[in-house]
């Protein structure tokens, strides 16, 4: 009789231990968080990616409709000058009357949003050391304020960094990160030098926090595809999920580790949603690179591999053991 080894039985039980944090008692309560909501997670205004922070892509304005429209007609065009690919990726936001996305060159871009002129355009390459303008594929932009409406910012995401804008002057706020821009080499289990990351999808904002994931590599060697947490005010690096668990923290021990091999991937590379009333931010991660080829090597049940997750925005946390 084949003898069973305990530790097969992580993934039949997946969804139960991710789910752990919502059943733990001492997680946070839906009534612990009754008051915090943005102004703009809202199904009217479109000010978050995709509407919302839930990620729906719903809207409650009736103006129009199935019944009437085939009556639209063009108002207003804005060419953005470069039509060289990738083609355009972003899904806009609107505040407080200023339509801001980016272009394929992840330039981002305030219009406003009723005639189509343009407001400003920033330029990122500008601020690389040799200036070259990078193509990507780019979903949009974040904006964030604090809960005064006080400080406000625009939050470009190009390749390795993050920069944060004035939304009504698109000049860079040199106050945050270093310089006016975080970079996301950097606070990965990974020598910077050799870090390969790109935040194609956009962060989300929880309060104060700026949370992000992105793409990595899908061959060897690869970067892990962790997740952070930073102020959206300073810049300053707050958390970090390690998406392939380092030693002593929870599934560690589902991974047969061997040295000389690469451990990367494992990445929420199709960007995150968060639940405002319970705090928590979810995600969902991709395989171990590399992803497409024999991955023999990638022994043990992988987690956090291909799951969906859901951490405490504040902190990073899972509510799990380790």
């Amino acid at each position: 009789m084949r003898k069973t080894n305990p530790k097969s039985h992580y993934l039949p039980f997946l969804l139960c231990f991710l789910l752990f944090f919502a059943c733990n008692p001492e997680s946070k309560d839906k009534s612990q968080n009754p008051d915090y909501q943005s102004r703009l997670n809202n199904h009217t205004d479109w000010g978050i990616y995709r509407g919302h922070s839930s990620g729906i892509q719903y809207s409650e304005l009736d103006q129009i409709h199935a019944g009437n429209v085939q009556q639209l007609e063009k108002v207003w065009e804005y060419q953005h000058g470069n039509p060289v690919g990738p083609g355009m990726y972003a899904n806009p936001i609107i505040i407080d009357g200023l339509l801001y996305f980016t272009t394929p060159e992840v330039n981002a871009v305030a219009l406003d949003a009723t005639t189509g002129e343009e407001v400003w355009v920033f330029r990122p390459n500008q601020y690389r050391e040799d200036e070259r303008p990078f193509r990507g594929r780019n979903r949009g932009l974040t904006y964030w304020e604090d809960e005064k409406g006080e400080n406000k910012r625009i939050l470009n995401f190009v390749k390795d960094r993050v920069y944060a804008i004035d939304p009504l002057t698109g000049t860079l706020i040199t106050t945050f990160g270093e310089n006016g821009w975080i970079d996301l080499r950097k606070n990965l289990p990974q020598d910077p030098e050799e870090v390969d990351f790109e935040a194609t999808t956009q962060g989300m904002v929880y309060k104060d926090m700026l949370i992000i994931g992105g793409r990595t590599p899908e061959g060897a060697p690869s970067t892990p595809g962790d997740v952070r947490g930073y102020d959206a005010l300073t810049g300053e690096f707050r958390w970090i999920f390690h998406t392939i668990p380092q030693p002593g923290e929870f599934g560690y021990d589902t991974w047969k580790f061997e040295d000389g091999v690469s451990y990367g991937g494992t990445n929420p590379w199709g960007g995150l949603t968060v639940d405002e009333e319970r705090g928590w931010v979810f995600l969902a991660t991709g395989s171990p690179a590399p992803d497409f080829i024999y991955g023999g090597m990638r022994k043990g049940e992988n987690l956090f591999a291909n799951c969906v997750i859901a951490l405490d925005a504040n902190t990073g946390d899972t509510g799990l053991p380790g």
